[in-house]
């Protein structure tokens, strides 16, 4: 039986791994049409696209804020006094960084302070991955 369901994993990931594939070239190729087709639906000073292939595209505006010239330092301190934008700035970690650190340490033998694992939950996963071979 454990051979069987270790066969069924490998061509169940085979099968991810090609889909993949498939969806990234998909999407490279979508990021390649929106210049032209925003340029296209412009000329043909279109509100409304037609519908095709059960789909019906539309053109999406949005909005993106971000600290200027990258320094988010100074953004969050700005931020931070103005009373309709303090509430959006919270003080926060990269739980990727973190947790690669912790990594570290646990490959050196070493252990977080009693302090800082009081404030951390340390989550150990465990999964059977694969790659191409």
């Amino acid at each position: 039986m454990s051979e069987a369901l270790l066969a069924e994993f490998a061509q169940l990931y085979h099968e991810k791994l090609e889909a993949q594939d498939r969806l990234d070239m998909i999407a490279k190729r979508l990021a390649e049409l929106q210049e032209p087709l925003l340029a296209y639906v412009a000329e043909q000073g279109w509100d409304k696209m037609p519908s095709l292939h059960g789909v019906s595209p539309y053109v999406h505006t949005q909005l993106w804020a971000k600290a200027h010239d990258g320094n988010t330092a100074a953004a969050c301190l700005v931020m931070k006094a103005d009373p309709d934008m303090g509430p959006f700035v919270h003080e926060t970690f990269n739980v990727n960084t973190v947790s690669s650190y912790v990594r570290e340490l646990r490959r050196k033998g070493e252990a977080l302070s009693a302090a800082i694992a009081a404030v951390l939950d340390v989550d150990e996963r465990v999964e059977i991955r694969a790659r191409r071979s």
